[in-house]
């Protein structure tokens, strides 16, 4: 990697680090500059816009969660199991990076046109039809019950994401609830938990 590209990549990781943490509005290319340790002079000449870092910022995090969604889809395994699979990939992605639950709800508040442009960009990118083909096999064969699919899609990763965003509260509440279990150990639990409910609501 020569110099340009190494400060390049400094800058995007920087940029997105602070997005996550601060959202659009509290984050300024001045800040983006100080994180990185250049002047905002030299950031202009590598990234001209906060738009173009805040774009490829988006892009990377849903680069990280589409491939590993077609995966899970094209495994040879029953439906619930890929629903389970997909629930355990993403409570393991929002450990990696925490700040992602708070940055997408701060942003889909602020500007909800940004985030519906940048899904119907994206829908083609996973293969639904294969998934919709399985479950309603599955539903025909008996094995799968009958469910809504916009509650399962909109219920099943807010019961993934709740826990990132009472963290601060979870920290200090959980070792007395439970003799001093930690955030992490909850997390592995609620994978669990998690999945033996979904079976139970899934399974005929």
């Amino acid at each position: 990697m020569d110099k340009n590209s190494e400060i390049q990549q400094k800058i995007f990781l920087a940029a997105q680090k602070l997005f996550l943490q601060k959202g659009w509005e509290n984050t300024s290319m001045s800040d983006i500059a100080q994180e990185v340790g250049i002047s905002r002079t030299s950031l202009n000449y590598y990234f001209r816009t906060k738009e173009q870092l805040f774009n490829l910022s988006v892009n990377n995090v849903a680069g990280k969660i589409i491939p590993k969604v077609n995966e899970v889809i094209a495994m040879d395994l029953k439906f619930v199991d890929k629903v389970i699979l997909l629930v355990h990939n993403y409570i393991d992605l929002l450990k990696e990076n925490e700040f992602l639950p708070r940055f997408v709800f701060l942003e889909i508040n602020r500007s909800p046109q940004f985030f519906i442009d940048f899904f119907m960009s994206q829908r083609n990118e996973i293969d639904f039809s294969a998934i919709h083909r399985q479950m309603e096999k599955e539903i025909a064969e008996g094995s799968l019950c009958h469910f809504s699919v916009s509650q399962l899609v909109f219920t099943i990763p807010n019961l993934c994401v709740f826990p990132f965003l009472t963290k601060p509260l979870l920290d200090e509440v959980l070792p007395i609830v439970q003799e001093g279990q930690t955030f992490d150990e909850f997390l592995e639990e609620r994978k669990e938990f998690l999945a033996t409910m979904i079976r139970k609501i899934l399974s005929n």
